[in-house]
């Protein structure tokens, strides 16, 4: 009975060490798990702080891109902006520098058109001038002409009337002797008489004859001497 009660003790004493034994093994173990958990939980919680980390890194690099997309786009849509300004005032120049080519042409067109208008108008002028000067010259010569043949009629007239004169006075100077009777006073009246004819006066046709100095010796005009 001693040695089965010892036996039992002992056998209650190595289930006790047993069971000690088997408890610091569990405490052990769940003091190594809780280790582990907390080094899991750690590891969890890195990973999230990693995670978030890289989320936010991600957002701002997609914010960053989104960023710099609109800024591109912005600076494109500015570009072309410009593009189309400098296009349309180019567009605007080209225009009014056509439209002022157009109204140059037409000026000169139109300054061509009176340069031609006022150099027909000199030619006809100085056409016109020269057709008065020609007939001036001619009514001029006309009547230098006219005078001419009148003072050689005047002349002839005259020259005819002399002689007639002359062979009067000869006949009756020749009667004179005949009759032998002489009278210088008869002689003188008859020569008087004689003299106060048509042909010997100034109030015949001599006179108009001397009208040929003052024609010729008239003011000449500047188409007269042109032409001469």
């Amino acid at each position: 009975l001693v040695f089965l009660q010892l036996a039992i003790l002992n056998n209650d004493e190595a289930f006790g060490k047993k069971m000690q034994e088997h408890q610091e093994r569990m405490d052990k173990e769940r003091e190594r798990e809780d280790i582990l958990e907390i080094r899991r939980n750690q590891k969890a919680e890195e990973n999230a702080k990693k995670s978030f980390q890289t989320q936010m890194k991600r957002k701002m690099i997609k914010e960053e891109g989104f960023r710099k997309m609109e800024e591109r786009r912005d600076a494109i849509l500015k570009h072309q902006e410009e593009v189309e300004i400098k296009l349309f005032e180019h567009e605007a120049k080209k225009e009014r520098y056509l439209e002022f080519k157009r109204e140059l042409d037409a000026l000169k067109s139109k300054n061509k058109e009176l340069n031609v208008l006022r150099q027909r108008r000199r030619e006809e002028h100085r056409r016109e001038m020269f057709q008065e000067a020609v007939e001036h010259k001619d009514a001029k010569v006309d009547r230098i002409k006219h005078e001419r043949q009148h003072l050689w009629e005047a002349r002839k007239k005259t020259g005819a009337e002399a002689a007639h004169a002359r062979e009067k006075f000869k006949q009756q100077i020749l009667e004179m002797r005949i009759k032998s009777k002489v009278d210088p006073k008869a002689m003188e009246e008859m020569l008087e008489q004689l003299l106060q004819g048509p042909a010997f006066n100034d109030g015949g046709g001599m006179h108009r004859a001397q009208s040929l100095p003052s024609l010729q010796q008239g003011p000449r005009s500047p188409v007269d001497s042109a032409m001469l």
